[in-house]
């Protein structure tokens, strides 16, 4: 059962990229759609996929915070906190510290067990 619905979730997923895909030809500049598209891939575990997309974002619209937010919390996941800690701290400079407190929260030990990116895994907001 849990086969089918990951199917059609994915086939939800694969529709909305090609919508936002659609959208993106309209307006190949739109920051937001860029964003959109990396969520969605990330969401299929495409993490290439969605770093490009989200470095897209922000060179449409270099202040768009969600976008280092996003960069931060990929990094988080493939073990990379060096960069991670470079997309929150950017992040917060715009205004959305979401990622950096949880750096805050947690000292580096705790860090290079896993803690952070447990946290972030699980209250990954977009």
């Amino acid at each position: 059962m849990r086969g089918l619905v990951e199917f059609a979730l994915d086939q939800d997923v694969n529709r909305e990229i090609d919508n936002q895909r659609r959208i993106l030809a309209e307006h190949p500049r739109s920051a937001e759609v860029h964003f959109n598209l990396g969520v969605l891939h990330y969401s299929q575990g495409r993490a290439r996929e969605a770093v490009l997309e989200f470095l897209e974002a922000i060179d449409c619209d270099p202040s768009y915070a969600r976008a280092y937010r996003k960069l931060g919390e990929v990094f988080v996941a493939l073990g990379r906190y060096d960069r991670a800690a470079w997309y929150a701290r950017t992040a917060a400079e715009m205004g959305d510290r979401t990622l950096l407190e949880a750096f805050e929260r947690y000292p580096q030990e705790e860090v290079s067990r896993g803690q952070l990116k447990h946290e972030i895994l699980e209250s990954s907001t977009y």
